[in-house]
């Protein structure tokens, strides 16, 4: 079996291609460092040494947006990427590798339960990687008469955190509750 890797790299300083090779080359050494990423599962990604994590976090800048889309599908099987996610998916991905949120999980359905959970991992999911239709469902599970009820993403977030830490936010209305 030949290393074509270590073969490639040995030839580099030897080679003389023309523009259209070099160009060829640049390509298919692109592709094969895009299905190479698209099979490195995120714990392996998190474990490479620094100077390897800095070169993959721009590799994935360099993503074209459904290899993105997917490769950030690998990494967080349990997130649908709702059309928010998506146009954000490169920028998850470099979240995710370099540590500053763990993948997204779905949140306790009870209020009680995600109080007595890791709380601050609970609002970094709410503020960051939770779709906005997961956000709508915990929502009317944790807060079933609040009214009106958020429109967007920011508000939904924002009335789940401050619920998450016990306190409502200022300026909005909560409806009488029914018991």
């Amino acid at each position: 079996m030949v290393d074509r890797a270590s073969l490639i790299k040995a030839l580099e300083p030897h080679v003389k291609p023309t523009g259209s090779q070099a160009e060829a080359i640049r390509k298919a050494l692109d592709k094969a460092l895009t299905e190479a990423v698209m099979s490195l599962p995120l714990d392996a990604a998190i474990r490479l040494n620094p100077s390897a994590r800095g070169d993959l976090e721009v590799a994935l800048s360099t993503l074209d947006q459904k290899t993105a889309e997917k490769l950030a599908a690998a990494w967080e099987p349990k997130r649908k990427l709702d059309a928010e996610g998506k146009r954000a998916a490169k920028v998850a991905l470099v979240e995710l590798l370099r540590g500053q949120r763990p993948p997204y999980e779905p949140l306790p359905a009870s209020l009680e339960d995600a109080r007595a959970g890791d709380v601050r991992r609970y609002r970094i999911s709410i503020e960051r990687s939770a779709p906005e239709k997961d956000l709508k469902s915990l929502l009317t599970k944790w807060d079933k008469h609040f009214k009106p009820v958020p429109t967007n993403r920011a508000g939904l977030a924002e009335r789940l955190v401050a619920l998450l830490g016990g306190t409502p936010p200022a300026g909005k209305p909560q409806a009488a509750r029914r018991r």
